[in-house]
Protein backbone atom coordinates (compact mmCIF):
# COMPACT_ATOMS: atom_id res chain seq x y z
CA UNK A 1 0.00 0.00 0.00
CA UNK A 2 1.15 3.11 -0.70
CA UNK A 3 1.20 6.07 1.99
CA UNK A 4 -0.59 9.23 1.46
CA UNK A 5 2.35 12.27 2.00
CA UNK A 6 1.45 14.78 5.10
CA UNK A 7 -0.99 17.14 4.02
CA UNK A 8 -1.06 19.01 7.55
CA UNK A 9 0.70 22.12 7.91
CA UNK A 10 2.90 21.62 11.95
CA UNK A 11 1.04 23.69 14.04
CA UNK A 12 2.27 27.35 15.14
CA UNK A 13 2.86 28.52 18.41
CA UNK A 14 -0.59 30.09 18.89
CA UNK A 15 -2.41 26.82 18.49
CA UNK A 16 0.20 25.07 20.82
CA UNK A 17 -0.86 27.04 23.38
CA UNK A 18 -5.15 27.47 22.85
CA UNK A 19 -4.78 23.50 22.85
CA UNK A 20 -2.60 23.69 26.19
CA UNK A 21 -5.30 26.43 27.37
CA UNK A 22 -8.15 24.23 26.26
CA UNK A 23 -6.98 20.71 27.86
CA UNK A 24 -5.69 22.79 31.61
CA UNK A 25 -9.78 24.40 31.14
CA UNK A 26 -11.24 20.99 30.63
CA UNK A 27 -8.95 19.30 33.26
CA UNK A 28 -9.67 22.01 35.94
CA UNK A 29 -13.35 21.91 35.20
CA UNK A 30 -13.21 17.92 35.26
CA UNK A 31 -11.04 18.07 39.22
CA UNK A 32 -13.86 20.71 40.32
CA UNK A 33 -17.12 18.82 39.40
CA UNK A 34 -15.10 15.46 41.14
CA UNK A 35 -14.53 17.48 44.13
CA UNK A 36 -17.89 19.55 44.12
CA UNK A 37 -19.42 15.57 43.69
CA UNK A 38 -17.75 14.29 46.78
CA UNK A 39 -18.17 17.02 48.93
CA UNK A 40 -21.83 18.10 48.09
CA UNK A 41 -23.19 15.16 46.62
CA UNK A 42 -25.34 15.89 43.95
CA UNK A 43 -26.47 18.98 44.60
CA UNK A 44 -23.15 20.43 44.70
CA UNK A 45 -21.95 19.01 41.30
CA UNK A 46 -25.24 20.72 40.28
CA UNK A 47 -24.64 23.82 42.20
CA UNK A 48 -21.15 24.34 40.11
CA UNK A 49 -22.39 23.23 36.61
CA UNK A 50 -25.28 25.98 36.73
CA UNK A 51 -22.83 28.56 37.93
CA UNK A 52 -20.13 27.28 34.90
CA UNK A 53 -23.26 27.51 32.31
CA UNK A 54 -24.12 30.79 34.27
CA UNK A 55 -20.75 31.96 33.44
CA UNK A 56 -20.49 30.88 29.88
CA UNK A 57 -24.05 32.72 28.55
CA UNK A 58 -22.70 35.73 30.99
CA UNK A 59 -19.54 35.48 28.86
CA UNK A 60 -21.56 35.23 25.55
CA UNK A 61 -24.14 37.98 26.15
CA UNK A 62 -20.95 40.10 26.79
CA UNK A 63 -19.23 39.54 23.53
CA UNK A 64 -22.34 40.09 21.73
CA UNK A 65 -23.41 43.49 23.44
CA UNK A 66 -19.71 44.18 22.50
CA UNK A 67 -20.01 43.18 18.83
CA UNK A 68 -23.39 45.38 18.66
CA UNK A 69 -21.07 48.44 19.74
CA UNK A 70 -18.69 47.94 17.14
CA UNK A 71 -21.19 47.77 14.22
CA UNK A 72 -23.03 50.77 15.80
CA UNK A 73 -19.95 52.45 15.65
CA UNK A 74 -18.91 52.05 12.26
CA UNK A 75 -22.44 52.38 10.83
CA UNK A 76 -22.15 56.34 12.07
Amino acid sequence: MSQKPETRKPQGWLAEIRSFVFTLVVVAVGIAFVAALFNGGIGGAEQLLGSIIQWFFTLVENVIDAVRGLAAGAQQ
